[in-house]
């Protein structure tokens, strides 16, 4: 009999993280009727997204808010073909003193595939415990020991997280994760640091942390086959106009679309054709843009609005962008279907042109200030230096154009969160007989962006305007008619507008300076009478159908 030592592996499920997402704090929360979406892309996990396969939701979210997961599949040529996707280390959580000892996520010596020619490692870290959740640390990865090839900060800032207001502390930043937000992918080339068929040596560790701190950690290295298309580019998102959810609190069609574009050729892309138009309008923008991508480099694109870009525009809530890229570096794309990407959109809330702003400050009035912006940027009126426990009014007459109001709060708390001693503001807008329009929910954060109109048809934003109040429009409201009068002017053109400048054909009856308007058949709510006299100067004035 020979006593000897043999080495013990315990085994388990070969379980992937496909994303790691924590859902948001439920007390107060509002999804709304059909809940929130978010988007991923799991290309990289292509090698096992095959035959039959266990699927499960852990750490907790199993209990929370109902969850459906759809996988879609986009038949096409990625950039560049998965090879191969595998666990660095089994997707797990440890806290600090086992992570610092090796006793999870020791170094793993790695065998690198042939049929590769480039590698990926991605990791998704959350923290927990009191010190892990709430304190920020650097966390590397490092490749055959000496320096630490890769370092990042694990931190996530959470007050302006699209998802509010939630119940709880979910406005306070956190590692690597937010309530209602997926958790940082930190994605790493290593390929200049490792050779195919041969070995490397992998290490995960945090530089220092201490107490009651832990982290779920999911790592998997990815290859990649060679570039599939020589000279392609591709539009991979587009975030403003857009109803998706990560982009809800930047969102307006104020301000010049973004969109996100990604080169995918093995060519440094160097310009790019962008056609861009709203739903079905046969009037395209077009813009150049020059830069410098390599190969899976991508950059946002700002694209200048002229006046025809929101003629198309409908009053629905089902607005499409279109986005449609060609020629680049002034030659042929290689793949055609990653070229076109639309969106869909809301039109922004319309105001009158007289309201007023009334802000009512907390007992941390020297956090809140509150901006108001044109469609061009330009400041308009900057509130500042409010006292505690304050009433304040603000009048406005604004011309018909595009703006955005952005309230602030420096201690990123907003002006009414249940966490703290600073009391409840409000804010509001009133129109001038002191009817409330909009409410603002004080549990915002870091700062709410209200985008709004002025009685303003948006595919007119380039007008002018003339003024004589002989110019009459009567009965106003109306039910079944209206009468338009008028004295010293010669009138050219009268057109009827709805409440995004679309015209509205009825049959009208024409007298001497006179004009007879049948409105039986019209919608309620209100309407524009644009009437331009042989000068080329426009008059809008509003009129209400009841």
């Amino acid at each position: 009999i020979n006593i000897s030592t043999l080495n013990y592996y315990q085994i388990f499920p070969s379980r992937f993280q496909i994303l790691s997402f924590v859902t948001p704090y439920g007390i107060g929360l509002d999804l709304g009727p059909n809940g929130k979406t978010w988007t991923f892309d799991v290309t990289d996990l292509m090698p096992i997204l095959k035959g039959k396969k266990l699927m499960s939701i852990d750490a907790g979210g199993q209990w929370q808010e109902e969850l459906d997961i759809k996988f879609m599949y986009i038949v096409g040529t990625t950039p560049h073909d998965v090879k191969s996707i595998s666990n660095i280390w089994k997707v797990d959580n440890a806290n600090i003193a086992n992570i610092k000892n090796d006793n999870y996520f020791e170094p793993r010596s790695i065998n690198f595939s042939t049929n590769a020619s480039s590698y990926k490692i991605r990791t998704a870290i959350t923290g927990h415990g009191q010190e892990g959740e709430f304190i920020p640390q650097n966390h590397y990865l490092n490749i055959n020991g000496a320096a630490k090839e890769f370092q990042w900060n694990v931190w996530k800032p959470c007050a302006s997280n699209p998802i509010y207001p939630q119940g709880g502390t979910w406005i306070y930043d956190r590692a690597g994760w937010c309530p209602g937000a997926p958790t940082d992918l930190q994605e790493n080339d290593i390929t200049s640091l490792v050779a195919a068929g041969g070995y490397a040596t992998i290490d995960y560790g945090v530089d220092t942390a201490w107490g009651d701190s832990r982290y779920w950690v999911s790592s998997q290295l990815v290859g990649y086959g060679a570039p599939n298309f020589n000279l392609d580019a591709a539009i991979v998102d587009i975030k403003t106009p857009s109803k998706k959810i990560e982009y809800l609190r930047i969102n307006t069609i104020c301000t010049d679309p973004t969109i996100v574009i990604k080169n995918t050729g093995s060519t440094d892309l160097t310009s790019l054709v962008i056609e861009y138009w709203v739903n079905n309008n046969s009037s395209k923008n077009s813009y150049t843009w020059h830069g410098n991508l390599k190969f899976l480099e991508s950059t946002e694109v700002v694209l200048p609005v002229n006046g025809n870009l929101w003629s198309g525009i409908n009053s629905t809530t089902n607005n499409i962008f279109n986005v449609n890229i060609k020629n680049p570096n002034g030659g042929s794309d290689a793949y055609s279907f990653n070229n076109t990407m639309k969106s869909t959109f809301d039109i922004p809330q319309v105001l009158p042109s007289e309201f007023t702003i009334w802000f009512r400050t907390n007992q941390a009035a020297s956090e809140s200030s509150y901006i108001l912006k044109d469609a061009s940027g330009a400041i308009l009126f900057n509130k500042t230096s409010m006292a505690n426990n304050s009433n304040y009014y603000d009048d406005f007459t604004l011309s018909p154009g595009c703006y955005s109001l952005e309230i602030k709060d420096s201690d990123e708390d907003g002006f009414d969160f249940w966490a703290n001693s600073d009391g409840a503001g409000k804010c509001q807008i009133k129109d001038m007989n002191n009817q409330t329009i909009h409410i603002f929910n004080g549990d915002f954060g870091k700062s709410i962006l209200f985008n709004f109109t002025v009685e303003y048809p948006l595919s007119y934003n380039q007008m002018k305007t003339f003024t004589d109040e002989s110019l009459i429009i009567f009965p106003n409201p109306a039910q079944h008619q209206f009468n338009i009068d008028w004295n010293n002017h010669s009138i050219k053109q009268i057109e009827i507008l709805n409440s995004i400048g679309q015209k509205i054909e009825m049959p009208i009856t024409y007298q001497s300076k006179s004009i007879q308007v049948n409105c039986s058949g019209y919608a309620k709510g209100f309407y524009f009478v644009a009437i331009t006299n042989e000068k080329g100067e426009t008059k809008y004035k509003k009129i209400i159908v009841e």
